[in-house]
């Protein structure tokens, strides 16, 4: 009698969780890996003598039912005789590491834009937390790897990387702007490695700009918090004992954008020092900010159990990332007449002219640019105690 498939339940994949990596089996070859806050499916198979892991993606991306026929049509290659492991981009390696780097099968040719791709995330598989990991290489893996992985990479074009951002560039304009920036980082360690030469095929400025616009919609002004109703709106806030609430709090007190906060991770922030670290590939314009944490930030986030890792706020229901569209119903109950929770930004912004707060600082506490490109070369400190002032004197008013 054969094993039986289809033994786990999409509550079940919800909710599995586990501190060291851990499978679960589906049967018919398909798991699900655990470990952490993070849960990807993987096909396992024998042939020859040797077993292998081929990855299907992470949960929730990828779903309970999605994987199941991905694992059918591995089965069905392997009763041809044909071998699943050359014919799939992605493979697994069997590893107890956090989050494994895709093996992805290249050009016989030269370095392909694969080869570049695995070097880059080798030199920061300890720099990165698994959120980010998962993000940077879910979004290359989706985007970027069907038609430039298997490239020369010294032969990569900026029509290249044009085409392969063109299908997503108005449609997800904020991917692929984040797609773009990290295939520009693939092919600046390409030229560091001696792989290719000449301008980086992926670069914005007098290169991708002129081929592919601006491709955004319209500024998109977001209804924010009077100043003056700020603490009355942050007091009604703390009276919620949730995920979500304490997720809309962090929000408030450093002014910072939904994503940067439904991504927080625990690797991301120094208690001690009253830092909170946002790397260069999760940030909008990707530059590493450094966010200065107000006596009332770090009493927030020491209530929560803190640990060396992993999601700060984890969704109550599918135990992943909170879901931007829950801070936005939270805040509509709040009694702020329509403002979103990024429109805080824009209270945050407020509040600082009218206390007479220097604008660079105002704009350097937002992750803005500030000055040209010259000045920026010079202005090599992030300000951060300067800035740190200014953010407790925001939680202070906050608190009322």
């Amino acid at each position: 009698m054969g094993r039986p498939i289809q033994r786990l339940s999409t509550t079940e994949v919800i909710r599995a969780k586990s501190e060291a990596p851990t499978l679960h089996a589906d049967g018919g070859g398909l798991y699900l890996r655990t470990c952490g806050n993070s849960k990807s499916f993987l096909f396992r198979y024998a042939r020859n003598g040797k077993t292998h892991d081929i990855g299907l993606g992470p949960f929730p991306e990828i779903d309970l039912a999605t994987a199941r026929e991905r694992a059918f049509e591995f089965r069905k290659m392997l009763a041809r005789g044909v071998d699943p492991f050359q014919n799939r981009a992605t493979i697994v390696p069997r590893t107890d590491a956090p989050l494994p780097i895709p093996a992805i099968l290249t050009a016989p040719k030269g370095k392909t834009f694969a080869d570049a791709y695995r070097g880059y995330l080798e030199g920061h598989d300890k720099d990165w937390s698994r959120v980010h990991w998962r993000q940077w290489t879910t979004s290359l893996q989706r985007f970027a790897m069907p038609s430039l992985g298997a490239m020369p990479v010294a032969e990569i074009t900026t029509a290249d990387v044009a085409e392969c951002l063109r299908p997503i560039w108005k449609s997800k304009a904020e991917t692929a702007s984040r797609v773009r920036g990290r295939i520009e980082q693939c092919l600046d360690y390409a030229k560091a490695m001696g792989w290719r030469t000449g301008e980086n095929a992926a670069a914005w400025k007098g290169n991708l700009d002129h081929v592919l616009g601006n491709g955004r919609k319209t500024v998109e002004h977001h209804e924010s918090v009077p100043v003056e109703a700020i603490p009355g709106f942050y007091a009604r806030s703390r009276k919620l004992n949730t995920t979500t609430a304490r997720a809309l709090q962090l929000l408030t007190l450093t002014a910072t954008r939904t994503g940067d906060v439904r991504g927080a991770d625990w690797a991301e922030i120094n208690l001690q020092k009253k830092l909170w670290t946002i790397s260069a590939a999760r940030m909008k314009g990707g530059r590493e900010h450094v966010v200065p944490l107000s006596d009332a930030a770090i009493k927030l986030l020491k209530s929560m159990s803190p640990a060396t890792s992993g999601l700060v706020f984890v969704g109550e229901r599918n135990g992943g990332m909170i879901g931007a569209n829950q801070l936005n119903k939270l805040m509509a109950t709040l009694d702020v007449n329509g403002a979103v929770p990024h429109g805080l930004r824009a209270s945050f912004r407020s509040w600082c002219a009218e206390n007479e707060i220097p604008r660079e600082l105002a704009e350097m506490c937002l992750a803005h640019e500030v000055g040209n490109v010259v000045e920026r070369s010079y202005q090599k400190s992030s300000l951060v105690e300067q800035r740190r002032a200014i953010m407790q004197r925001w939680a202070d008013y906050c608190a009322g």
